[in-house]
């Protein structure tokens, strides 16, 4: 049920526009001279593998967010977690609660 329910949410907007503009501004990070390049490659296995040991049916966090919401979020939800993880690593920026 929350596999079908969560693949359909996040697979609900195929938008090209927007997916074009999202690597246009990627490639404008990585362009820059600190020599720090961003890619979904090399963080994709590890962020597959880490959800994969992840435990269904726990109390959501401080966050909101259902571990089922990430579990069953699908390849395109995988990709996005890497451009947000890479993005962090890129401005040395997390914030604790």
């Amino acid at each position: 049920m929350w596999h079908d329910h969560y693949e359909k949410l996040y697979n609900s907007v195929h938008d090209i526009h927007c997916k074009n503009l999202l690597y246009s501004r990627f490639a404008e990070c990585n362009s820059d001279d600190k020599g720090f390049q961003l890619t979904v490659q090399c963080m994709l296995h590890d962020i597959v593998e880490c959800i994969s040991r992840q435990k269904s049916g726990k109390v959501a966090g401080l966050d909101g967010v259902p571990m089922e919401a990430i579990i069953h979020g699908g390849h395109k939800l995988y990709v996005h977690l890497c451009f947000l993880f890479n993005l962090f690593l890129k401005v040395g920026y997390l914030c604790k609660l």
